[in-house]
């Protein structure tokens, strides 16, 4: 019986948590700006609309949107560190030695 290894499939890890709480935070900072600005009337319904959709959004977006790559490659994919030098080969070559008269 042979066994073979394969790597292990990396998992991938969706935030729809933390993009519904950046939708929510962005929602409600539009619904502000848009009421200063007077672009929307000021009401507190229109407000909660806007922050309750953006949060939905983030949500979807945080699932179903493409995941970054990771910030640091598995171990097994790190470059080595090379050995250091032995004295002999970091010492500089000896000049040929003057024949005796």
């Amino acid at each position: 019986m042979t066994t073979t290894l394969t790597a292990a499939k990396p998992t991938v890890d969706y935030h729809p948590i933390r993009g519904a709480i950046y939708g929510l935070c962005f929602g409600l900072g539009l619904a502000l700006v848009l009421m200063v600005f007077k672009i929307l009337a000021l009401s507190l319904p229109m407000m909660l609309v806007l922050a309750v959709v953006f949060m939905v959004l983030g949500g979807v977006w945080g699932r179903f949107a493409p995941p970054r790559g990771a910030k640091n490659p598995p171990a097994a994919t790190k470059p080595l560190m090379a050995a250091a030098p032995t004295v002999a080969e970091a010492a500089p070559p000896q000049p040929p030695a003057a024949p005796n008269p």
